[in-house]
């Protein structure tokens, strides 16, 4: 008990009878007040993390440990501080492909310290802990999901400017608690392959980031296109057949080099799927089995071959999900309508931010005033959702919180759908639709569809 933060004194200052509570009560309370310093580590890791990136995709052999890992690597290539946060407990690849099989992690003063990985890279992994990699991780969701807390609130990052997260293939419960957790996450990455099974599960996960209140910073189709090189006579002609029965033809040039790609698993699927939900296509990368290679000798792509046409396919992606978080809310906004988009909502052309208020123009000519406070307690977030349906306890928080007036919000875009506002006080991860933010333009609970008035949920 000398650790213990509960004392137990009677008014008197002598020993109760009773000797406190019991060993259960006592082990309540105790978990409790470990859990209170977790979340207070969580969120002070938030702040000293720029960029929080989930990595999913709807169904495994997609590759995307290979993008998570690509993208961490082309980033530190850009000299960024850059972390891995591999949340798939079942199967841990990450520290394989980073060059860290066999390693243990470091813990000192309590604290787990990440292992570094190629190009100064910070791994964070289930496989650190197996004695055996052979060995089975059976374990229920709490279990699960506690030890995905401790790989947040126990491991000691320090300053990143990027956490790449990598999660397990579906849609299951690791990412919930991922955006429950850790604060003012940027947006998902989704990864798929160009075939119809891959596509029909990606699109799950684009819904799904609906759920999770988390924007989707992009669609990247991996094992786009397979490129054959070879040499032949100068300027001869030849046919090479491709899958599907298809017959490509080209030209060696004037060197007798020639090049084509074979689509091996179709093609443009990614990019479709974009387009279908109305989320950015952040790009393609290629089919290359040079990928297959570093995997499993530990040594990515990237760092083997840093020019080479994989390394420039990650850094054309990369430099995608910059666009999408970087700051551009005070210029012209395009809505891209997507099949579950209303097609009737005007174009949001220009946005001003007042002292109390934003003001937003649309493309039909109307204007309206959204007050920084109504913004701030409509706010979509994983954790202020289900204040929607509170308890009394809850209740009384969010009341204490709306007493606070709402200052101006730094405001930037994600993507072309919605908007990001960070607040002072209260929460600071909401994505805000722009639908969402025309329901509350026209005085519309966005949550019910009926006239909103504020703090009135």
């Amino acid at each position: 008990m000398a650790d213990s933060p509960v004392t137990i004194n009677s008014p008197g200052g002598e020993t109760p009878a009773a000797a406190g509570p019991s060993p259960q009560e006592q082990k309540q309370m105790e978990q409790a007040y470990a859990q209170m310093k977790r979340k207070m580590a969580m969120e002070e890791i938030g702040r000293k993390i720029k960029h929080k990136i989930m990595v999913l995709s709807g169904k495994g052999g997609v590759g995307k440990s290979t993008v998570s890992t690509g993208l961490a690597l082309s980033l530190a290539q850009q000299g960024f501080a850059v972390g891995i946060l591999d949340i798939d407990i079942t199967g841990p690849n990450v520290p394989k492909m980073m060059g860290l099989d066999g390693r243990r992690l470091h813990v000192e003063n309590k604290r787990i310290h990440p292992a570094q990985g190629h190009l100064g890279v910070k791994v964070i992994s289930m496989a650190f802990l197996l004695e055996d990699e052979d060995t089975p991780v059976v374990w229920r969701g709490p279990i699960k999901l506690g030890a995905i807390q401790q790989f947040i609130g126990d491991v000691e990052w320090g300053e990143l400017d990027y956490l790449i997260i990598d999660f397990p293939p579906g849609t299951s419960d690791e990412p919930l608690t991922v955006a429950q957790s850790l604060p003012d996450i940027d947006g998902m990455v989704i990864v798929t392959t160009p075939q119809q099974v891959a596509l029909l599960d990606s699109r799950k996960s684009i819904t799904f980031s609906e759920s999770l209140k988390v924007p989707v910073l992009g669609v990247v189709e991996n094992m786009s296109g397979f490129t054959v090189n070879g040499t032949a006579e100068p300027g001869v002609t030849l046919n090479i057949a491709a899958p599907g029965g298809k017959t490509l033809t080209t030209t060696a040039d004037d060197e007798g080099r020639f090049s084509v790609t074979l689509d091996i698993f179709k093609e443009g699927g990614g990019k479709a799927t974009a387009d279908e939900f109305g989320v950015p296509f952040l790009g393609a990368l290629p089919f290359d089995p040079g990928f297959v290679r570093g995997g499993d000798d530990g040594v990515h792509r990237i760092v083997s071959e840093p020019d080479g046409p994989s390394a420039k396919a990650f850094e054309k992606v990369v430099a995608a999900i910059q666009a999408q978080l970087s700051d551009g809310a005070d210029a012209g906004l395009e809505i891209i309508r997507g099949a579950d988009m209303n097609d009737t909502l005007p174009t949001l052309k220009k946005l001003e931010r007042k002292a109390q208020a934003m003001e937003l123009t649309y493309d039909d000519e109307t204007s309206y005033t959204v007050s920084y406070d109504d913004l701030r307690h409509a706010c979509p977030c994983a954790k202020c959702s289900p204040m929607r349906n509170e308890d009394e306890t809850s209740r009384t928080l969010r009341r204490q919180i709306e007493a606070l007036p709402a200052e101006k919000p730094t405001v930037r875009t994600v993507g072309k759908y919605a908007l990001a506002f960070e607040w002072q006080q209260g929460c600071s991860s909401g994505i805000y639709r722009f639908e969402r933010i025309y329901d509350l333009a026209q005085r519309r609970d966005p949550d019910r569809g009926k006239p909103y008035v504020h703090g009135a949920w």
